[in-house]
């Protein structure tokens, strides 16, 4: 993930976002799951652009925002779900 003309901010800012609604998104995800498991794929898919990024506050913080999914996921009862896309090798 390269930076944008402004420097890395926007994005820091967007994953300290998501990582303090985190507990909402996987409350969506939850809903959205039973009707179709790739709901899950598309938004960890998502969170994990943040790993290749060149600036390690991003990949800081994308780590702490897929440490707090998959702990929110385990208590929402969606760890099988967590596993099967990091397991499956959809995240690479």
């Amino acid at each position: 993930m390269k930076g944008l003309k402004n420097g890395y901010e926007p994005m820091i800012d967007w994953y300290q976002t998501v990582y303090g609604s985190s507990r909402h998104l996987s409350n969506l995800i939850k809903e959205e799951i039973e009707d179709s498991s790739s709901v899950l794929f598309l938004v960890m898919n998502t969170l994990k652009c943040g790993l290749k990024s060149k600036s390690d506050t991003i990949v800081e913080w994308t780590v702490k925002l897929l440490s707090k999914m998959s702990f929110d996921f385990s208590s929402l009862g969606l760890q099988a779900q967590g596993w099967q896309w990091f397991s499956e090798g959809e995240h690479n």
